[in-house]
């Protein structure tokens, strides 16, 4: 079997294997992007700071969780409907939602120190601050959803003019909403940033047999240019360390929009040309099931680093380690408790 062939059956083989209705290079971004959320709450929660730069990668697994929510947004076999996808919001994500932060709004204020009243708690339901980043994804795809569904009614075709009219759409939020000065914490202000990254999922998914294609003609071609993306991603994140360039998603501070877009888009490009490469192997079916799972896995992902950092010895900030050992174990708990849910209580992450 020559390289191309070997090449594209490797692409192939990852792209094809499903489990159940699942994309496993989907499930392998998802489950890489969690890892890293993880580790950053739990660099925050035990070190009591952030030891790796948030601008190395947070910004960017966050980003890359946006962008295959796009990918995934409208499947090419299935007809879009905004019916059908109202009811899958409202399932997989609204319910959830008011699940998780009502369950858990008494142990986190306990572990904040904090008081909770009604009102508060309402408070942060309704404006979603309680999760701050499932909130933004529930109001990026509602308004994905209704301009889709506005442009299908009318634009009959989904071409050229469909695309360039949806863009528009998706760029009007990022116009109007920021020049406002919104308050840094506010889930509009998000949202208008993120959806940008589920429409770039989105185009990337229009044009990724011909992107395959286009890579898969030749191995060296294709490896040179992840090594120029790598290359030209470290070159963007010292120019953003050396210079002092916020680069923050939530709460909103960012420096340099056309900056972040060119970092985190950079980004995602490369982690899916890679991933996609990855064969679906034993050792990846870790990161499969933690990709499939993760929506309990951010819900979790604040309040499992602080258990954790109570029960180990004090950080003195000369030992890494400790801070991977801490991280260990919240992977750990977190799975646990995840399993727990998605095994007793289906019907709590929209699967009824």
């Amino acid at each position: 079997m020559s390289n191309k062939e070997l090449c594209a059956s490797s692409c192939e083989r990852v792209v094809s294997v499903r489990n159940g209705a699942r994309i496993v290079w989907v499930d392998v971004a998802r489950g890489v992007a969690m890892l890293a959320i993880l580790l950053f709450h739990t660099e925050m929660r035990y070190a009591e700071g952030e030891i790796i730069p948030y601008s190395m990668y947070v910004e960017n697994f966050l980003a890359l969780f946006f962008f295959v929510s796009g990918y995934l947004f409208v499947s090419p076999k299935r007809q879009f409907t905004l019916r059908g996808k109202l009811v899958s919001i409202a399932k997989r994500l609204v319910v959830p939602y008011v699940l998780f932060v009502s369950l858990m709004a008494v142990p986190k204020a306990y572990a904040h120190g904090d008081d909770l009243t009604l009102w508060s708690f309402i408070g942060g339901l309704v404006s979603g601050r309680a999760s701050w980043f499932v909130s933004a994804l529930i109001v990026v795809s509602l308004y994905y959803a209704l301009v889709e569904h506005l442009l299908c009614r009318l634009v009959k075709s989904r071409g050229h003019v469909h695309d360039l009219l949806l863009t528009l759409f998706v760029v009007l939020p990022l116009c109007c909403v920021l020049p406002l000065h919104v308050d840094a914490a506010s889930i509009p202000g998000v949202s208008a940033i993120a959806v940008l990254f589920v429409h770039a999922g989105r185009l990337y998914r229009q044009a990724e047999t011909w992107i395959d294609s286009r890579l898969d003609v030749s191995a060296l071609r294709k490896w040179l240019l992840v090594a120029f993306a790598v290359i030209a991603l470290f070159v963007l994140k010292g120019y953003e360390i050396c210079n002092d360039v916020n680069m923050t998603f939530y709460v909103i501070i960012i420096d340099s929009y056309p900056l972040f877009y060119a970092d985190t888009l950079l980004f995602c490009l490369l982690a899916v040309t890679v991933l996609k490469s990855i064969p679906y192997t034993f050792a990846v079916r870790p990161l499969v099931w933690v990709g499939a799972h993760s929506l309990v896995y951010y819900f979790v992902s604040g309040g499992v680093p602080i258990i954790v950092s109570r029960l180990m010895p004090p950080f003195d900030g000369t030992c890494y380690g400790l801070v991977l050992l801490a991280f260990v174990l919240v992977c750990l708990v977190a799975s646990a408790i995840t399993w727990v849910v998605y095994k007793f209580f289906p019907w709590a992450v929209g699967r009824w």
